[in-house]
């Protein structure tokens, strides 16, 4: 099998298929898997040819993100906030709801800037009527982008349970199932962002010590299910902190723990490629990490900044 990851193609849909082509990839070949780690919509201008393809791709995996949740999260609660305007969120949510012409309420102008103004005395500038935001999400509901979200985005919870349910007024849903954080594939871990931190687990083991984790303490398994949940450790900024490592016992007990899962290499998004080279950099030179260079595992760093260079990142293997 041949394995291909993108991560972070914020709906840049033509940039995607033009790498995926690049490297070979070949939509619903048996041989040939696709990896979507997390970031799939917002920012770009092709929200629905994404979600298409997406749908249309039997051979996929599909890694939750922070704009998956960002989505999710402006849905439930039935309006959107400032982040998602800048986010480009509502702009997603719009395209994929059925598109600007089912709301002449919103000025021309607002949908090039995407919804950014520097005046923050309303929405960035903006007054969006909670009518016209009720109008978008309802819209958005009935397209079924929340089950859509779950059949691809989750795994079944501990009941083996991944469905969706809905209030009477179809206006709040409960979500049984658990949000797909990595996959493990061989000695290949993906993920959109990393681990939970020490910080995080110390915080919910009262009984561990500063500093100090088990031996056999999983940071994968479901025990840090809700640290992921909860604290957002697996979609958000924490892969620079365990990337940094300020912490030299951490270090030791990251290393040994990848030993001893059998990961050798770790696929990261979320973080500009560049960014996260430069912390790499650095880690390296630590003569704790070179202590235990036997078991350091090799990165690859997929979100290629689209929405700046139009490069999104194709990164394979053959297993």
């Amino acid at each position: 099998m041949e394995w291909f990851i993108v991560s972070d193609v914020h709906s840049f849909y033509e940039n995607m298929i033009k790498s995926l082509n690049e490297k070979g990839f070949r939509q619903n070949y048996e041989n040939h898997t696709l990896v979507f780690a997390g970031d799939v919509f917002d920012r770009g201008k092709e929200s629905v040819k994404m979600r298409e393809y997406i749908s249309n791709t039997k051979n996929k995996i599909c890694i939750m993100g922070n704009h998956e949740l960002l989505l999710i999260e402006s849905i439930y609660r039935g309006q959107f906030y400032h982040h998602d305007l800048t986010n480009g969120t509502v702009d997603a949510a719009i395209q994929l709801s059925g598109g600007y012409e089912l709301y002449p309420e919103i000025p021309k102008d607002v949908r090039i800037v995407n919804f950014y103004k520097k005046d923050k005395k309303s929405l960035y500038g903006i007054t969006m009527p909670y009518d016209i935001q009720h109008k978008i999400i309802e819209n958005l509901i009935k397209t079924g982008i929340i089950e859509w979200i779950v059949d691809n985005f989750y795994i079944e919870n501990e009941s083996g349970e991944k469905t969706v349910s809905w209030n009477k007024d179809k206006t709040k849903f409960t979500i049984k199932g658990k949000p797909r954080f990595y996959v493990q594939i061989e000695d290949r871990l993906i993920m959109h962002g990393f681990f939970p931190s020490p910080d995080w687990i110390r915080t919910y083991l009262p009984t561990s010590k500063i500093g100090v984790l088990p031996d056999d303490f999983d940071l994968l398994d479901e025990s840090t299910q809700y640290m992921w949940e909860e604290e957002g450790c697996g979609v958000w900024s924490n892969t620079p902190y365990w990337l940094k490592l300020f912490h030299k016992f951490s270090l030791v007990k990251l290393l040994s723990y990848l030993d001893r899962r059998g990961i050798r290499h770790i696929y990261l998004g979320h973080w500009k490629k560049d960014e996260l080279e430069n912390m790499v950099v650095t880690v390296t030179l630590d003569e704790v990490y070179e202590k235990y260079h036997d078991k350091k595992p090799s990165f690859y760093f997929t979100d290629g900044s689209v929405v700046i260079t139009g490069n999104v990142i194709v990164e394979t293997f053959t297993t």
